[in-house]
């Protein structure tokens, strides 16, 4: 069972702001349709749908000579 405390003060709503959008997640919002970047593992191809799909946004995925391409579709 857990130790329950009283009058702990609840914390600002903007210091509750969660962790911070990761690389990928700010590339993908940032893309227009037709739009493409380059990932350079598989991993980060795969994290890459639940991230779209989170943000609304349709992509398409290809390997490369380079890496992974991603691109923006709808």
């Amino acid at each position: 069972m857990y130790a329950v405390q009283k009058n702990i003060p609840m914390p600002k709503k903007e210091e509750m702001r969660g962790r911070p959008k990761g690389a990928l997640r700010l590339t993908i919002e940032s893309l227009k349709v037709g739009d493409s970047f380059l990932v350079e593992s598989d991993s980060k191809r795969s994290a890459a749908g639940p991230i779209a799909r989170a943000c609304n946004v349709t992509i398409v995925t290809a390997q490369t000579d380079y890496g992974f391409r991603v691109w923006r579709k709808a």
